[in-house]
């Protein structure tokens, strides 16, 4: 795992707290103008329907919420969605931290991909790079989603 994380007490678990995953999106989003365009009883509806298909990850610290992502998963792909964090977690790479674990939470799984808008930022920075490199992912950009091959 990433450096630094054990030493700010960084959890990552399934969550069904749909509110506190729509309050921390909107606070990311707030600054663009922008809200959340489900709400968390239509996540939780869906996420209902849908059990195997869509979980929410998220990372947490003393009991406070940092970052979080919304999972869809199907065949041998997973698909990251609503990657958010906010300034305490950018402070201690939570976001970094939930990607990591995603990765290997994935591999772990049998899954073969990893799908994300938001994951080309992450690849341009050195350290996650090299986490990645680790795995032996091959990352190849398509458009301006990342297409992760896991194994």
């Amino acid at each position: 795992m990433l450096l630094g994380t054990k030493k700010n007490n960084l959890v990552v678990t399934d969550s069904n707290d749909w509110g506190e995953f729509i309050g921390l999106l909107n606070g990311v989003l707030e600054k663009h103008g922008a809200v959340a365009v489900h709400t968390p009883q239509e996540l939780e509806l869906l996420s209902s329907l849908f059990p195997e298909n869509i979980s929410l990850r998220i990372v947490k610290s003393e009991g406070k919420l940092l970052a979080a992502t919304l999972l869809f998963k199907f065949g041998t792909v997973v698909h990251t969605q609503y990657l958010a964090t906010n300034s305490e977690g950018k402070e201690v790479g939570a976001l970094d931290y939930l990607i990591e674990a995603c990765i290997q939470e994935s591999l772990d799984s049998g899954f073969k991909y990893l799908v994300s808008g938001c994951l080309l930022r992450m690849v341009e920075n050195t350290s996650t790079q090299v986490c990645l490199l680790k795995k032996k992912v091959s990352v190849p950009v398509v458009w301006q989603l990342i297409f992760m091959r896991l194994n």
